[in-house]
């Protein structure tokens, strides 16, 4: 896990910090497929995308960087980018984009906030770290591929 995590955290918060980078980097590489991009655009949107919003975080709430301190992230994102670059692209058409967002929002919401909680950051200021944890890595990513960010799309439904 994290090292820089208080304790308060927690293991199953920290799994969720797995989670949300994995997802949040595959829909990164998701979107390098589509625009039919090099492995290393692949592995750069993987990163982004899935460390990006808790980049944001971390330097708002005075907490050292999650991601620089170690190997494990980074190697989620450069998994996460293997693996959608070796699989057909058929794998990964259809709404596989957006239901990785989904899972992606709900970890990352949930870790922002609690990190934030866990680094003395006020009850509302904390829900607010949990949504820019959470928006932050997909609104870059979308805005490097010049996509309307899915925020900004409407509903569909």
């Amino acid at each position: 896990m994290n090292e820089t995590l208080p304790t308060v955290i927690g293991p199953v918060l920290g799994y969720l910090d797995y989670a949300g980078i994995a997802v949040f980097a595959l829909s990164g590489a998701i979107v390098a497929a589509v625009k039919r991009q090099t492995l290393v655009t692949f592995i750069f949107f993987a990163v982004i995308t899935g460390v990006g919003g808790g980049t944001v975080r971390d330097l708002l709430i005075n907490a050292p960087v999650f991601w620089i301190e170690g190997n494990v992230l980074l190697l989620i994102c450069l998994a996460a980018a293997l693996l959608v670059w070796l699989l057909p692209q058929k794998t990964w058409e259809g709404d596989a984009l957006l239901w990785l967002d989904a899972l992606g929002l709900a970890a990352y919401a949930t870790f922002g906030a609690a990190k934030g909680l866990a680094f003395g950051v006020a009850p509302l200021p904390a829900i607010a770290m949990g949504v820019l944890t959470a928006c932050v890595g997909g609104i870059i990513r979308d805005v490097l591929t010049g996509e309307p960010s899915i925020l900004m799309r409407p509903n569909s439904m």
